[in-house]
Parts: structure tokens; sequence; C-alpha cells
């Protein structure tokens, strides 16, 4: 606890000494780190894998693959998320809105159930012993 609070008083005190924006590495290589998250270890395996039974060395594979899950991370940040986010920000506006209720004439047969009858409360008489 001392450590952070140590931390937060000093980057309070830092604040007005740094720069308003991060260089735009930094903030591409914090944008792929969920990504590389994800996949590191499903794909990471796969690339490895397949780079080791082509003959290469398990080092060598190793840094192969994460050179391509740095670029399969780099295009899932700049060119997949944008393109969901864009979706789902012209989508969520019509979660809210439900369709007008149609009257129960009017509704396809499916949607007006099956028509049984309503269940009937029984009286139930039990007998103290």
């Amino acid at each position: 606890m001392l450590l952070i609070a140590f931390t937060a008083n000093r980057n309070r005190r830092s604040a007005g000494t740094a720069c308003a924006e991060a260089p735009a590495y930094l903030r591409t290589l914090g944008l792929i780190t969920y990504p590389l998250y994800l996949t590191h270890n499903v794909l990471g395996a796969a690339i490895i894998r397949a780079l080791v039974d082509a003959g290469l060395d398990a080092t060598s594979a190793v840094w192969v693959a994460l050179g391509m899950l740095v670029l399969v991370c780099w295009f899932i940040c700049a060119k997949i998320e944008p393109a969901i986010r864009s979706a789902l920000m012209q989508s969520l506006p019509y979660f809210g809105k439900l369709p007008q209720r149609r009257p129960a004439a009017r509704r396809p047969a499916l949607a007006r159930g099956l028509r049984l009858p309503l269940p009937v409360p029984a009286k139930v008489n039990v007998a103290a012993s």
C-alpha cells in the first residue's frame, strides 16, 4: 500500500513536467498488448510448432513467432478492432428501441402462443393428523 501511495504521489508531482501525449509507437505498443494477451497461447504455439516442424531450432522459432504475433496483433489493433467498434457504435442506439407491439389478431400464428387454457387454481384440504 505504501508503494502504491508513493507512486501515486510521485506521479501527481511529475504530471506537469511530463509531455501530454506519449509517442505514437508507445501508444501502438500499448494497444497491441490485449490482442497479444488473447492470441499468444494459441497462435504462438501453432506458429512455433509449424516453424519447428519446418526445421527451425526452438529459440529461433520463438523469436520469429513473437515477431509474427506482434504483426498479427498490430493488424487486429489497427484494422479489425476499429471496424468492430464502429459497427457496435452504429448499432448500440437501436438496442433500447423495441418495435411497436401488434394487436393479437394481426400477429403471426407462432407469436400468439399455443392458446392453452389458463390453469385453474385447485383447493387442497390437508387433513391434520
